[in-house]
């Protein structure tokens, strides 16, 4: 009885240990996929003084040691960025392929297989190959798509293994530290 609560708290403490003190591996955002956060009310914009507020009231009287008055400015709908790239834009089918394969490969799946499947999840998270979506290949030419490809498939493998080594490591981990209790407790 005495050791199944020791066994119990022990795995509470590693799964706890295990979720706060794996290192984040980092995740890549790129700012045209994203949408532009409303950050709520925002500081009043200044008015020249005369000119009419938005709301088509008079500014309020001006101190003469103030030369701008603020209203306040109009809220605006989240802008998207358009999915293809601008015209001016150099792209860089590596570094696009790293940053979605990092923004795709699920992380928290493949620290579980490492953790359950221990070597074996290790061993399937290399073999296992994610392949890039086809919607963002279209309208770039076949050198982009095979770079593009490759290094997707690259990237996504390793971004996959070393989760499922994070998960197996952590398994190692508690057992030894299971051993190690239940051996103290024997003795």
């Amino acid at each position: 009885m005495r050791s199944f609560k020791a066994l119990r708290s022990l795995t509470s403490l590693l799964l706890c240990a295990a979720t706060v003190a794996m290192p984040a591996l980092p995740r890549l955002a790129l700012a045209q996929e994203q949408p532009v956060a409303d950050e709520g009310p925002s500081l009043p914009q200044p008015v020249a003084p005369g000119q009419a507020v938005p709301d088509g009231l008079p500014p309020p009287a001006v101190a003469p040691e103030t030369p701008q008055t603020y209203a306040p400015q109009e809220r605006q709908a989240p802008v998207y960025a358009p999915t293809a790239p601008a015209p001016n834009r150099q792209v860089n089918p590596v570094l696009d392929a790293r940053i979605d394969a990092e923004n795709d490969t699920n992380v928290v799946l493949w620290f579980g297989a490492g953790c359950l499947l221990t070597l074996v999840g290790v061993l399937v998270a290399y073999v296992v190959t994610p392949d890039p979506s086809a919607a963002r290949l279209i309208g770039h030419d076949s050198n982009y798509v095979t770079v593009y490809t490759q290094e997707y498939r690259s990237t996504g493998t390793g971004t996959q293994g070393r989760a499922a080594i994070y998960g197996c490591l952590t398994t190692t981990i508690a057992y030894v530290a299971l051993v190690v209790l239940t051996l103290r407790t024997v003795n």
